[in-house]
């Protein structure tokens, strides 16, 4: 049960931290937020399937990286 508790706090961890990276473009003046803030149907599957999040945003910074 300890684990599953676990996976679920990181889950919520993880919601938290692409939260407040939202909210740093946001007092930066990056366009565009509210296409970047999740909904609760979405933070609920990322809450859910956060590892494959998390490699979905690994791959998206490798792709983008200046070669």
């Amino acid at each position: 049960m300890n684990w599953l508790l676990a996976y679920f706090s990181i889950g919520i961890l993880f919601n938290f931290l692409i939260d407040l990276l939202v909210d740093y473009f946001e007092k930066t003046g990056y366009e565009d937020i509210n296409e970047m803030r999740f909904n609760t149907f979405t933070k609920i599957i990322t809450t859910i399937f956060w590892p494959l999040a998390i490699l979905f945003i690994i791959v998206v910074i490798f792709k983008n990286l200046p070669r």
